[in-house]
């Protein structure tokens, strides 16, 4: 949501930051999930990897079990924690989807999406830390644009902000020797069907390399060896994001 409709949660990120510190997570954030799994393991718990579950099967009003790229599996419980919107409209049959229905959905407030850049670079940039918050001088006019459709053709050196995160910078055996990792992430419209970021991608990339470059005094182009992008569609397609939003619907429920 844009700052200046909930002031209170954007005030207390920084507070909590300064009040307690931020702190880096032994192998990266990754370390969490390898942390849980590792736990749930050693107390019985069975995982079932590359088993992409394709529908969702009932016995009348009850959920008997999945079909997936494997078979089928049975369930007393079953516990959904994918995107809400795909398991709407993807999963469950429509004739037992009355709430959340594909009209309701378009309806509902979208939250923002993503593109993300992940790079290897040659040396560190020393004069920036751990994760540093590039905002931009007219700051409002890009948290308008990132919740409108089509908008992100509107980004220009005034209003583009983004977030820079270096992790090397604190645990340096995250990057070879002498070299260092960093990650990009640039906020664009959640909700926004018609646009084509498959063709665009390029274009957007070497946009906020322009950015970084020609207007924050960072020479990042000549510092990438290795690059991965991540744009809305390739969220959407590899995480099962329905109309590509990382964020899914807002948290008011209208």
């Amino acid at each position: 949501m844009r700052p200046s409709e909930v002031l209170g949660t954007y005030c207390f990120f920084p507070w909590a930051e300064i009040y307690d510190n931020i702190y880096q997570v032994k192998g990266g954030i990754y370390s969490i999930v390898e942390g849980f799994t590792k736990l749930a393991i050693e107390n019985g718990v069975k995982f079932q990897y590359e088993t992409e579950i394709t529908k969702i099967n009932y016995d009348g009003n009850v959920m008997t079990n999945v079909s997936t790229n494997k078979g089928n599996y049975d369930a007393d419980i079953f516990v959904n924690n994918i995107d809400g919107a795909y398991f709407y409209s993807q999963l469950m049959p429509k004739e037992k989807n009355k709430t959340y229905t594909l009209k309701k959905l378009k309806k509902m407030t979208h939250t923002n999406s993503y593109f993300a850049i992940n790079l290897g670079l040659k040396n560190p940039i020393p004069q920036y830390s751990h994760h540093t918050f590039f905002v931009s001088k007219k700051w409002e006019e890009f948290t308008e644009n990132i919740l409108k459709p089509n908008a992100v053709n509107k980004f220009n050196f005034d209003n583009t902000c983004y977030y820079f995160l270096q992790p090397s910078a604190l645990e340096p055996i995250l990057a070879p020797e002498g070299k260092a990792t960093a990650f990009i992430l640039i906020p664009v419209c959640g909700y926004d069907p018609e646009f084509d970021w498959k063709s665009y991608s390029d274009t957007f990339k070497n946009y906020i390399y322009d950015v970084m470059e020609h207007r924050d005094g960072i020479p990042i182009r000549s510092l990438i060896e290795v690059e991965e992008i991540y744009n809305p569609d390739q969220w959407g397609k590899e995480f099962n994001l329905w109309e590509n939003i990382i964020l899914s619907f807002s948290l008011n429920f209208i």
